[in-house]
């Protein structure tokens, strides 16, 4: 191994799918040293369930009983009502739930991205105090590149691979110096990138049929369906939520105090297969408005979309019924005395418009409308929030509990009822971006961009070819009328469109500067 060149490794990894392989512990990035805790300082546990849409909770006024658990532990937490994911696809969301950066600004907006190496330091593991052990764990490929930009500053980024049944994917272990980079060689050499080798491609199916119908076996009464996981993104690994709330709460028992733990797994995340309880629970017959076929639709139709609804909301009742265990688990083992939860995720899910999921240019609020739940240690009674939120506030919150202050460049503000001012959040505007098609290092051309203020909302696309219009073409809706986004007021409510765009121009010129050649 000492004689072979990073090349020829990675060119050796087309081989490694067929191979029994267990890597040695001691490519396991560790915990750091030991350092004086502080027990004055709050412990942070922020739990990010993958494409998990708020719409489909029931306090959206969702007519299925998707989360009876997590509701009845709100019923001691803080609600946030209209909080807002940063983009609409893991790499920009994660980066700015992480940074407090909206993607225009941590550019993190390519599949498998991470942040700018500018703005690299302005992330929650790098702000918080030094006295903070910090842990951080995903089964998500793409916030993998997210959180090794930052590790740094975590004590320990636990390989996926640890809490997985199977796992395909062998980067973040044998290269994390160079993650992202090698995971597209990875993808490249085992056959689920589109520029796959065809030869290749074939033997990595081969192999993961045989494996997969191995483990579906093994777990066939749990999970009728098959497995959790197998998205090509997460190059098939299979995995059980109980394994990792087993470990969480392992953990917590035995960290050092002050700790900060962010742990982002991938339920609900597609494909839907939901532990066997949950299946059928909603062969309800119940049909969501129909919404007229959007310019980036995929093609489904509103049967499938019904029924790919139906499956998403069973796994999210698993993910449901998950969360409450860890959560008993923790209170039962005094994590909770002095540690704020934190539930939430990167982005949503879409079932509507002739769209399923969430890799489109859309923002439609099924997509971007998110949760966002915390748990303060003491917290008896529900407060719910209605101010419109961002997750890149949660980086300035967690800060000010801890007590620091955000860099100048966070976007993100504190949060209401946690130290921020409820009146300037009412009055803010909040923003959305969604660019994976755009350069990095280049002006935002080519994107779509939402801009939330009071009860509006503007939709602009640029760039695109389906937009051939030079000035891009907009969408306006007012959601306290029409929450489901049905009716474009861009051309009726002239006096609020035109603010608005002007507004989001405005802001636009501001961060795009920088990438703006002189």
């Amino acid at each position: 191994m000492a004689n072979l060149t990073r090349r020829e490794f990675l060119l050796s990894l087309a081989a490694v799918p067929f191979l029994n392989l267990r890597l040695p512990q001691l490519m396991t990035p560790g915990l750091g040293q030991a350092r004086q805790g502080d027990p004055n300082l709050p412990n942070f546990i922020i739990m990010v369930y993958d494409a998990f849409s708020a719409r489909h909770l029931p306090w959206s006024g969702y007519p299925r009983d998707t989360t009876p658990n997590i509701a009845r532990l709100a019923e001691r937490a803080t609600v946030f009502h209209r909080h807002t994911a940063g983009g609409n696809y893991t790499s920009p969301a994660t980066a700015t739930l992480l940074t407090g950066l909206l993607p225009w600004l941590h550019r993190s907006i390519h599949m498998y991205g991470h942040a700018l190496d500018s703005v690299k330091s302005v992330n929650l593991f790098s702000q918080l105090p030094e006295t903070y052990q910090t842990v951080a764990y995903t089964q998500n490929a793409l916030a993998s590149a997210v959180l090794h930009h930052f590790r740094e500053k975590i004590d320990e980024l636990k390989p996926r691979r640890e809490l997985t049944l199977s796992d395909g994917l062998f980067s973040d272990v044998l290269f994390p110096n160079d993650y992202p980079t090698s995971i597209h060689a990875e993808r490249l050499l085992q056959g689920v990138s589109l520029t796959s080798p065809p030869f290749t491609a074939a033997l990595n199916r081969l192999y993961r049929q045989t494996k997969n119908e191995r483990l579906s076996d093994q777990y066939i009464d749990q999970f009728p369906r098959g497995l959790p996981g197998g998205h090509p993104h997460a190059l098939y690994a299979h995995f059980v939520l109980e394994n990792v709330h087993d470990w969480l709460t392992e953990q917590a028992i035995t960290a050092t105090n002050p700790f900060a733990y962010y742990v982002h797994l991938l339920p609900p995340h597609g494909p839907y297969k939901t532990r066997h309880e949950f299946i059928d629970i909603f062969a309800d017959g119940w049909e969501p408005p129909v919404k007229e076929t959007s310019i980036w639709s995929e093609g489904r139709t509103q049967d499938q979309l019904n029924y790919q609804r139906q499956t998403y909301d069973e796994f999210i009742s698993y993910v449901d019924a998950e969360f409450a265990r860890l959560f008993d688990m923790l209170e039962r083992n005094g994590t909770l005395d002095n540690t704020y939860i934190i539930l939430t995720s990167d982005h949503g899910e879409l079932f509507e418009r002739g769209i399923s999921g969430h890799s489109t240019n859309a923002l439609y609020d099924p997509v971007v409308n998110i949760p966002l739940v915390i748990w303060k240690p003491g917290q008896t009674e529900r407060v719910d929030v209605f101010e419109r939120t961002s997750a890149a506030d949660i980086v300035p919150t967690l800060l000010h509990l801890s007590g620091k202050t955000a860099p100048e460049l966070v976007e993100g503000t504190i949060l209401p009822t946690f130290g921020g001012d409820a009146q300037a959040a009412a009055d803010r505007a909040v923003y959305a971006v969604e660019a994976k098609t755009n350069s990095k290092f280049a002006p935002l051309t080519i994107g779509t961009l939402a801009m939330y203020k009071g009860p509006y909302k503007l939709i602009h696309y640029m760039g695109y070819e389906q937009v051939p219009s030079p000035g891009g073409l907009y969408e306006l809706y007012n959601l306290e009328d029409d929450p489901e986004e049905m009716e474009n007021r861009y051309e009726i409510d002239r006096g609020v469109a035109d603010e608005m765009t002007a507004q989001l121009q405005e802001r636009l010129t501001e961060v795009n500067r920088p990438f703006t050649r002189s």
